[in-house]
């Protein structure tokens, strides 16, 4: 079929795969989302996950599950990110500014974030998943707030009535506007 010129993708992407991946990766997302709030809640409650002398105190099995429940949010993460040219290119929702979708930084950032939260089973030491994790929201946040001052949002370079028209044959000035 034909190929997109932005991120050489066939056009058939655009219209079938990448709309499931992004409602699949949105999906678990939010499982992942309500999982860690429900568990914390949870582990608060019963006194498995407790505050004490300003020290975040958590037992072993609590501890364990929630690495890998982060390590696994941050992957869902990194794949959102991996997915943001593609997405913005789409025009399947906002994406973010074409230089931080260009660059490798949050994707790579959260997959160390991942690594970092699953680590923490064997480094039972809270600073390891929470500066994973503070760093990770700090350059995401700094990337949110200096990306309008270095190139417009995204917006899909092809919109996507363009890109149905030339999946089917047709050309790209022949989409509806």
């Amino acid at each position: 079929g034909a190929v997109d010129p932005v991120l050489g993708r066939d056009l058939g992407f655009y219209l079938a795969t990448l709309p499931w991946i992004v409602d699949t990766q949105r999906f678990l997302l939010d499982v992942m989302i309500v999982t860690a709030a429900v568990l914390i809640f949870t582990y608060a409650a019963a006194g498995a996950l407790r505050v004490r002398d300003r020290r975040l105190l958590i037992d072993r099995r609590p501890r364990m599950h929630l690495s890998v429940i982060l390590g696994a949010l941050a992957l869902i993460t990194a794949w959102r990110w991996w997915l943001s040219s593609a997405v913005g290119l789409a025009g399947l929702g906002s994406g973010f500014p074409s230089s931080v979708s260009s660059t490798p930084t949050l994707p790579i950032l959260a997959t160390l974030t991942a690594v970092a939260s699953v680590a923490w089973i064997w480094y039972p030491r809270e600073i390891l998943p929470l500066g994973a994790w503070a760093t990770l929201a700090t350059v995401w946040l700094l990337f949110r707030v200096a990306a309008p001052f270095r190139d417009a949002p995204t917006t899909a370079a092809i919109p996507s009535p363009a890109i149905a028209n030339i999946a089917f044959g047709d050309s790209v000035d022949n989409a509806p506007s």
